[in-house]
């Protein structure tokens, strides 16, 4: 998906209201802040629960240095994978890209149960072997 010149103003401006600090690097609790800022007050705690565990991956995907934080141009990297006015689904094809960790272009098994495991609640952990089964056979 192209990025377009909206998307990015709207990611800049997300990225320069939590970069407080003005480093042009944010953290990971800082990425949680601008996902609350693009989702909205009302919309905010429902998106990051439904992202659950999946943070750290999407951070790491989106970290080419590997520092452990994000510059503006890597959190840009977001805007290929739809749009803000579509945050929830922006954010799951990213965890979905971010779940492929040999980068191959397909999510085996394991790869799949890492990502579902680490987005599920704790009380649900227990059926992603069930999930995984289901949708590999």
């Amino acid at each position: 998906m192209a990025r377009s010149v909206e998307e990015l103003k709207v990611l800049k401006l997300a990225f320069n209201t939590v970069d407080k600090d003005n480093v042009g690097k944010i953290n990971a609790d800082q990425l949680q802040g601008i996902i609350a800022e693009l989702a909205g007050p009302e919309e905010a705690e429902e998106c990051l629960e439904g992202l659950g565990g999946a943070l750290p991956a999407l951070m790491d995907h989106l970290d080419v240095d590997k520092d452990g934080m994000l510059t503006f141009e890597e959190l840009s990297k977001l805007s290929e994978y739809g749009t803000t006015a579509n945050l929830p689904r922006m954010l799951i094809t990213a965890v979905i890209y971010a779940a492929d960790k040999d980068n191959n272009g397909w999510i085996t098994a394991a790869e799949l149960k890492d990502i579902l495991t680490s987005m599920a609640p704790p009380e649900q952990r227990h059926q992603v072997d069930e999930v995984v089964g289901m949708l590999m056979s």
